[in-house]
């Protein structure tokens, strides 16, 4: 699944693009070169082929990859309503394949894998935000709300997913995350939590929904032979849950960005089944190439010296020339080359 050797090379990437925040206009984009190798993390911003980082990739030759069902292909040469059929508006994505020019591209492989899937444990109206596994996830405005949360609400059918910022004054944060049900959160992870891209509603788990799984990502603290910390959830594991391939050549370490999934024991405690590695979106399959990255600053590392240093996105640590443009927890696209 990720390869260590390249796990340090993306913290080298030289950013060739201006940074913009999402929301506030597009980023500039680097000069396209035809048939470029390109990998590109991001939301689904529009259909009709799939838009992703501002660049529509023909979809029709691509295969649609489940990362959490063991890198399962759901879809190969999808049509439109296909992929619409299993993936939404802001369903974050991993894209690889080959930019025609700024704006085209094409698509071999579409990858998705969800931030959070669990029990809705608290809400916030006032602030938009809830808690599931001990993790605060933050609405947006712009945040996708699966049209089945909606209508639970409003007990009508609607035609299509909804921003949060479009909802009616009714449609209130805590009807549409009633507590105890299972939400799975497609987003980012941000300086305190996450920022949730998508949102869509699961079954009623009551005392545990046979066959439902719990997932969450994050970084690994306070680190000892049976358990860890994300965040405000406790972690319980041995040895036998490290996936063989991640860790063939390394142990789990404090400051690790990992994905867990497992039995959720109570609102901040989880049994891990298995635990992969999440600080690398590259493999052996791509090693060059153009990157684009969406994501939230978790973390500014200044140099000693000069205006660089080193800033953390969905926890990767990326170098770029001047860190003053950023703050944390600001949206960004950033691209660069391999």
């Amino acid at each position: 699944m990720k390869n260590n050797i390249l796990a340090s090379a993306i913290s080298t990437i030289l950013i060739t693009s201006a940074l913009t925040a999402c929301g506030g206009g597009g980023s500039t984009d680097a000069a396209g070169i035809s048939g470029t190798a390109v990998t590109s993390s991001g939301s689904i911003s529009e259909f009709g082929s799939v838009f992703v980082n501002g660049v529509r990739y023909e979809t029709t030759s691509a295969k649609l990859i489940s990362v959490d069902d063991d890198n399962n292909v759901l879809l190969t040469n999808p049509t439109n309503a296909e992929l619409q059929a299993r993936i939404g508006l802001g369903q974050v994505v991993t894209v690889r394949g080959t930019r025609t020019d700024d704006s085209n591209g094409i698509a071999t492989t579409i990858s998705f894998d969800n931030e959070l899937a669990g029990e809705v444990s608290s809400v916030s109206v006032d602030d938009a935000s809830f808690v599931i596994l001990g993790q605060t996830i933050s609405i947006t405005p712009e945040t996708i709300i699966d049209d089945s949360l909606i209508e639970a609400v409003r007990g009508t059918e609607i035609p299509n997913d909804l921003k949060f910022g479009d909802l009616l004054i009714s449609d209130t944060l805590d009807l549409l995350l009633p507590t105890g049900t299972v939400i799975v959160v497609s987003g980012f992870p941000s300086q305190n939590g996450f920022e949730a891209a998508r949102i869509e509603g699961g079954a009623q788990v009551g005392g545990g929904t046979p066959g439902f799984e719990a997932e969450v990502k994050g970084t690994v603290r306070n680190l000892t032979p049976t358990q860890f910390e994300l965040n405000g959830l406790t972690v319980l594991y041995d040895n036998s849950v490290l996936d063989s391939e991640d860790f063939s050549n390394t142990s789990l370490e404090d400051g690790m960005f990992v994905e867990v999934h497992g039995s959720a024991n109570s609102a901040t405690q989880i049994t891990a089944a298995r635990i992969e590695r999440e600080d690398n979106l590259l493999d052996d399959d791509f090693s060059e190439g153009e990157l684009e990255l969406e994501g939230v600053v978790q973390k500014i590392m200044p140099d000693s010296t000069g205006t660089g240093g080193i800033i953390t996105i969905n926890g990767i640590d990326i170098r770029v020339d001047d860190v003053s443009q950023f703050r944390e927890g600001l949206r960004i696209e950033i691209k660069g080359r391999l």
